[in-house]
C-alpha cells in the first residue's frame, strides 16, 4: 500500500512537465490495493494449511515412537507364557504366580504348555534371554505334579536341560550363564529325578511337588548345601536385577510421558503465538490499507478542491 500510495503521489505531484496534472484513476488504485490485499489472504491461508499439516504428521509419527507394542495379558497357560516371552515384559513374581495359578486351576492347558516349554528349550537358535525366561517359568511350575508328568512325556527335554546345563560364553555374561545352568539342573532334578533338589520330595501322582515333613529331610553334605545356598543367591541376585530393570523401565516411561506432554505444551503455545502473530499481521495490513484510503482521501480533496470550474464564474449583479 505505501508504494501505490508513492505511485500516487509521484503521478500528481511529479516535478515533470510532461506529466499532466489530475490524471490518476483512483479506481485502478483501489483495485490493486485489493487484490494486494486478497493475495496476502490467500498466503496466509496457504501457510496456514501447511502448518496444520506438519501439525498433524508430527502428531502421528510421535505416537507411533511412543507405542510400546505390549500385548495384553490373560489367556490359556500358553498364551500366558507366550506373553512373558515378549521382549518389553518381565518375568517377576506376580507374573509367575498367575501362570502358575492358571495352570492348577486348568490342568487340561498344561500339555500344551509344557509342548511350549520344550520346543523354545530345545531351540538352539533361540536368544539366551528367552531361554533363561523359559527355565525361570518351568523352575516355578514343576511343583505342579502335572506339570513334571507332562514334561516326562515330551521328548527332547533331557537334551536341552543338558545342553544348557553347559552353556557358557553367551551374550547375556557370566553371571546369566550361570543362572542358566542352575535352573537347567533344577528342573532336570524335579523331571527327572536325578538327585532331587534339596528339600523337595518327588512329586506324588497327579498331585503337586510337596515338601516333606521336617522328620523326613535327608542328610545333605555340607558341599551340596554350600552349591544350593549359592544358587540361591544367584537367584536372589536375578530377581533384584529384574526389579531393578523393570523399576528402570517404568521410570523411562515416565520420562517419556513427561517428554511427550511438554512438547504437546510446546507446540500449544507455539500455536498460540503463530495465532497471535497472524492477527497482528492482519491488523497491521488493516491498518496501512486505511491510512493509504485515508492518504488517497485528502490528495483527492487537494487536488479537487482548489480547482474551480468555468461555468461557475460569477454571476453580475
Amino acid at each position: 500500500p505505501e508504494a501505490v500510495a508513492a505511485a500516487a503521489e509521484d503521478s500528481l505531484f511529479g516535478d515533470s512537465p510532461s506529466q499532466p496534472l489530475g490524471t490518476l484513476d483512483l479506481g485502478a488504485v483501489a483495485s490493486e490495493l485489493l487484490q494486494s490485499y486478497k493475495r496476502k489472504e490467500e498466503l496466509l491461508q496457504q501457510l496456514q494449511l501447511q502448518f496444520e499439516g506438519t501439525k498433524s504428521i508430527v502428531i502421528k509419527l510421535a505416537a507411533r515412537v511412543e507405542s510400546i507394542p505390549i500385548p495384553k495379558r490373560g489367556g490359556s497357560v500358553s498364551a500366558l507364557i507366550r506373553e512373558a516371552l515378549h521382549p518389553e515384559v518381565s518375568v517377576d513374581f506376580p507374573r509367575l504366580t498367575e501362570i502358575c495359578e492358571r495352570a492348577a486351576a486348568k490342568p487340561r492347558e498344561i500339555a500344551q504348555a509344557c509342548t511350549l516349554m520344550v520346543s523354545t528349550l530345545n531351540d538352539a537358535k533361540a536368544a539366551p534371554k528367552v531361554q533363561l525366561k523359559m527355565l525361570t517359568i518351568a523352575n516355578e511350575m514343576v511343583y505342579d505334579g502335572n506339570v513334571v508328568a507332562a514334561l516326562k512325556r515330551a521328548t527332547g527335554l533331557r537334551s536341552a536341560l543338558y545342553r544348557l546345563k553347559n552353556l557358557r560364553g553367551s551374550d547375556m555374561g557370566a553371571s546369566a550363564d550361570e543362572t542358566i545352568r542352575m535352573f537347567a539342573h533344577e528342573v532336570e532334578n524335579a523331571v527327572f529325578g536325578k538327585g532331587t533338589a534339596p528339600g523337595l520330595a518327588a512329586p506324588a501322582a497327579g498331585g503337586s511337588f510337596a515338601r516333606p515333613p521336617a522328620a523326613a529331610q535327608p542328610v545333605v553334605d555340607p558341599r551340596d548345601a554350600e552349591k544350593f545356598r549359592e544358587r540361591q543367591e544367584a537367584a536372589a541376585r536375578k530377581i533384584k536385577e529384574d526389579k531393578e530393570r523393570e523399576e528402570k523401565r517404568l521410570a523411562e516411561l515416565r520420562a517419556r510421558e513427561a517428554a511427550r506432554k511438554e512438547a504437546e505444551a510446546k507446540r500449544a503455545a507455539e500455536e498460540a503465538e503463530e495465532r497471535r502473530r497472524q492477527e497482528e499481521l492482519r491488523a497491521e495490513e488493516e491498518r496501512k490499507k486505511q491510512e493509504a484510503k485515508a492518504r488517497l482521501e485528502e490528495k483527492r480533496k487537494q487536488l479537487f478542491g482548489t480547482l474551480v470550474p468555468e461555468d461557475d464564474e460569477p454571476a453580475p449583479a
